[in-house]
């Protein structure tokens, strides 16, 4: 069953985000193209540049994932390679997904830097529990604090609630738990054999503030694409930013397509749908596309650099340790014995 299961998810996951484009669709196919491209048109240079001033502080402020990560599993793994790592693996995460991006991706650097595959796994899974500690506490305050509806077709094709403070209160108890957990449990969990101590009150607290400021400064990228005229505030936008980012992780969706532009058109506002799909395309292109072309040829160079340094290891095991040192000798003959 449990295998079915598995074979079964990417199908589903597909199933709902065709189903999510197609309510996109049906959303804006009333809009002609010259109204998307006056909408592109009116959009200001200065939002543009904006957008990629906070598009690049969302990127430094998700070194900080991988940051905590490494300083937990206690590896004196250097900034630089962490640095590395955290870009190269959110953007292709954030484009192909997270088994075949994040999680793929971020095993073959961090193993090539002398990780063990024990590090890896925790590594790992400290950055998946910051991402879902800043959706569940940043989320749950702002559901509490600037609740609205949902629309009865976002509804039906995402599976969120309809109204959003309870489930404002449920991600707020879910972080509660969390907090408690990790401030009273001393006991190492124990994963095939291997002890895996969970992060203390004070890695949470900082986990926390990482991911609600990475977040925030993520949602500040796709407002200041807006337009300036749309009566809609900057925390009332964050709480919709949220609720999309928490029908992405519930659906899988790679890169959110669908599901999150379809909660993000819905809940903006009716008269002004094709600026915000402008905006949301303009957003994927600097937050998405941009960064996932230049840290593509990053992990293609370091893996060229792993295949190199192995290469000239074997080389040394075959020649001798001089052998990459000079020019390569022709090996001396024995004398003639005429």
């Amino acid at each position: 069953m449990k295998r079915l299961l598995h074979q079964l998810a990417p199908i589903l996951i597909l199933a709902v985000t065709a189903g999510c484009c197609w309510l996109l669709y049906t959303q804006l196919r009333e809009y002609r193209w010259a109204d998307i491209r006056q909408a592109w048109n009116d959009m200001p240079a200065s939002a543009l540049w904006k957008a990629g001033g906070l598009a690049f502080l969302s990127y430094v402020v998700l070194v900080g994932y991988d940051f905590l990560a490494v300083r937990s599993i206690e590896h004196p793994l250097p900034l630089k390679k962490i640095a590395f790592g955290s870009f190269v693996g959110f953007a292709i995460s954030y484009t192909l997904g997270a088994l075949l991006g994040g999680t793929s991706v971020r095993y073959r650097m961090y193993s090539s830097w002398g990780l063990t595959t024990v590090e890896i796994l925790r590594l790992l899974v400290t950055v998946g529990i910051t991402f879902w500690l800043g959706v569940f506490a940043l989320g749950g305050v702002l559901f509490v604090v600037a609740p609205f509806e949902i629309p009865a077709e976002v509804v039906a094709k995402t599976g969120l609630p309809a109204t959003i403070r309870p489930l404002g209160w449920i991600l707020i108890g879910l972080t509660a738990i969390y907090f408690a957990i990790a401030g009273l449990w001393r006991t190492p969990l124990k994963v095939q054999g291997h002890k895996i101590k969970l992060p203390g009150l004070r890695m949470s607290l900082l986990q926390v503030l990482v991911a609600a400021l990475d977040f925030a400064v993520a949602a500040g990228c796709l407002y200041v694409l807006l337009p300036d005229d749309l009566p809609l505030g900057y925390t009332r936008f964050l709480a919709i930013y949220m609720l999309a980012w928490v029908a992405v992780v519930s659906t899988h969706a790679p890169g959110g397509v669908g599901v999150f532009d379809v909660v993000i058109v819905s809940l903006t506002h009716e008269s002004r749908k094709d600026a915000v799909l402008v905006a949301l395309l303009v957003y994927r292109f600097i937050y998405y596309l941009l960064p996932f072309f230049i840290a593509v040829p990053m992990f293609l160079l370091h893996e060229a650099t792993i295949r190199g340094s192995k290469t000239n290891r074997l080389v040394m095991r075959m020649f001798g340790e001089n052998a990459l040192s000079g020019p390569l000798q022709v090996p001396p003959t024995k004398p003639d014995a005429s």
